[in-house]
């Protein structure tokens, strides 16, 4: 139980940052913008764009996936599958990292 809680402790911040840029209300595109500085990374490690923070998102689904099948749990699951159906730039991040991390079909 503690793992899936770090995980998703882990996992909703990004998550929400990613949904936050990319809400349906925003009119301008925000490719190649900045995070506003509360969502920043620490001092240092230069500014993030959206689509890093929607790759990281995308990245931590699918490492919760392949650590957990379930997700956390029928209703955890079932959430990340609403988001990733309604959420067409974090279901399209999510498909490319699925594919690059597939071993080669040869």
């Amino acid at each position: 139980m503690r793992r899936h809680l770090l995980v998703l402790a882990l996992v909703a911040p990004v998550v929400g940052v990613a949904l936050y840029l990319y809400r349906p209300a925003s009119v301008e595109p925000t490719a190649g913008k900045p995070l506003p500085p509360a969502a920043a990374p620490s001092p240092g490690s230069g500014p993030v764009t959206a689509e890093q923070a929607l790759r990281r998102a995308a990245l931590l689904i699918v490492q919760l996936e392949e650590a957990q099948p379930d997700m956390g749990g029928p209703s955890f699951k079932r959430r990340y599958d609403e988001l990733l159906r309604d959420e067409e730039p974090l279901r399209l991040a999510y498909e490319a990292i699925k594919r690059e991390r597939q071993p080669d079909q040869n």
